[in-house]
C-alpha cells in the first residue's frame, strides 16, 4: 500500500496519510502505532545516499542526540535549532532517497521542538536538568538500552518499542 500511495501521490502525501492513521490508531489504543514503512528499503538507497545522509547528520551530531534529554547539553537548544533549521532539515529535504525511519523521526522530533515556541520553552526549561542527569553514571545506566538501538537499522522501531 505505501509503495502505491508514494508513487501515486508523493512522499509528502504518504507521510501525511501515515501520520493521520497513526493518530487515529493511538486514539483507539494508546499502545498502537502505525508507522510509515521505509520506502528506502523498497527502493534501496545507495552507498552515496548514505554518505549524503551522514553529511546532513554531521550538522546536528555535535549536539549528541540521546534518549531522555534529546541533546547532550540542554543549554544549547538555540544552537541546535539553528543547526537543524539551517543545515539538517534543508539537506535531508533535498535527498532523493531517505533513510527511514531515522530521517523522518529526526525531522518530526526537532521540527516539533524547534518550531513550536511552547515546546521549545519547555525543552529549555527542563533540558538542562535532563542532560545533567543523562551525563551522570546513574543516568547513563538508565538510557543505556535505548541508546544502544541503531537508528539506521531496519529493525530500529521494533527494538525501540522493546526498551
Amino acid at each position: 500500500m505505501a509503495k502505491q500511495v508514494g508513487e501515486t501521490c508523493g512522499d509528502d502525501a504518504l507521510t501525511y496519510a501515515f501520520a493521520a492513521m497513526n493518530d487515529y490508531a493511538r486514539m483507539m489504543d494508546g499502545r498502537c502505532r502505525v508507522d510509515k514503512p521505509s520506502v528506502s528499503l523498497a527502493t534501496g538507497c545507495s552507498e552515496q545516499d548514505m554518505v549524503a545522509y551522514l553529511s546532513c547528520e554531521s550538522s546536528i551530531d555535535p549536539f549528541s542526540f540521546r534518549p531522555i534529554s534529546i541533546i547532550g547539553d540542554g543549554s544549547k537548544w538555540d544552537e541546535m535549532c539553528t543547526a537543524f533549521t539551517s543545515s539538517y532539515k534543508p539537506c535531508v529535504e533535498k535527498m532523493k532517497c531517505r533513510f527511514e525511519p531515522v530521517s523522518s523521526a529526526n525531522m518530526q522530533l526537532f521540527d516539533g521542538i524547534c518550531n513550536r515556541p511552547l515546546t521549545l520553552r519547555d525543552q529549555k526549561s527542563f533540558g538542562k536538568c535532563l542532560s545533567d542527569y543523562t551525563n551522570t553514571e546513574k543516568g547513563q545506566k538508565c538510557i543505556a538500552a535505548m541508546a544502544e538501538v541503531d537508528p539506521m537499522a531496519p529493525d530500529a522501531p521494533s527494538k525501540m518499542c522493546q526498551v
